[in-house]
């Protein structure tokens, strides 16, 4: 970041934006990450609560996968 702002010492305008356009990218990490950290409490209450409905636990871990990706379809194999 230095390097950066060093380049840019000369024009504060530069800065300021190379400022701006670096902390939108950290907020939207942290949105992101934010997000997945939220759907994974999700999934691990709906488990905790259902323990004995693994369907309707397997169909909220699809809805929570579904929105967390923006798919429009989920499939949930199981193996034996």
């Amino acid at each position: 970041m230095t390097e950066t702002l060093d380049d840019t010492a000369n024009d504060p305008q530069q800065t300021i934006a190379e400022l701006q356009r670096k902390l939108a990218e950290h907020n939207a990490e942290r949105d992101e990450l934010l997000q997945q950290q939220t759907a994974t409490a999700d999934v691990l209450k709906m488990i905790s609560r259902s323990v004995f409905d693994l369907p309707s636990v397997l169909d909220d871990i699809a809805r929570v996968a579904s929105d967390l990706c923006a798919a429009n379809d989920v499939t949930i194999l199981i193996r034996d």
